[in-house]
């Protein structure tokens, strides 16, 4: 986030010209930290679906959901989409991919989330529109376990895996009607 010599990274200054708004994105990440875990959940789930679903009707209003599992019974999908995936997801694009970027190669937090939100979004090639959604969710999911890490990984791990399960609830809901 912030060099050794005290100047901000240079993705954080492309993201944020202005140093005001920078103080204010890094005071907004510490005071999401120590959110409840209810409010917090709340807050990472909000911003994945609602922006998300704001873009996907304004873009991509001809995209249907994931055809994928169109042949098997509605137990199988729940079970793959709302218990297994979140919490392997979680595991493997949040906590695994930001702890080895954050050991090997930057301590930079948006370097952390941004590589944890590509692996993330190529692990869902359903289409082109699917993938860019998914970078945006994967940003949210890879800032808010950063943010909510302080509170221990376990913590960060149940907060975002809830918030990827509410998620996938609500499409699988949309998707199942």
């Amino acid at each position: 986030m912030i060099s050794k010599e005290g100047k901000p990274s240079l993705l954080i200054t492309i993201l944020f010209p202005m140093k005001s708004i920078r103080v204010k994105f890094l005071r907004g990440l510490i005071i999401t930290g120590r959110l409840p875990f209810f409010w917090f959940v709340l807050l990472i789930w909000s911003l994945t679906y609602f922006t998300v679903a704001l873009l996907y009707f304004v873009w991509a209003p001809e995209t249907r959901g994931n055809e994928i599992f169109s042949d098997q019974d509605l137990a199988h999908i729940f079970f793959l989409t709302c218990i297994v995936a979140p919490l392997f997801e979680t595991f493997l694009f949040q906590s695994f991919a930001i702890m080895v970027v954050k050991k090997l190669l930057s301590r930079n937090i948006c370097i952390q989330a941004g590589i944890s939100a590509v692996l993330f979004s190529l692990a869902h090639l359903y289409n082109g529109w699917y993938v860019f959604f998914t970078f945006i969710i994967g940003l949210v999911f890879g800032t808010g376990y950063i943010a909510y890490y302080r509170r221990g990984g376990f913590m960060a791990f149940m907060a975002i895996a809830t918030a990827h399960f509410l998620r996938n609830l609500a499409a699988f809901t949309y998707n199942a009607i």
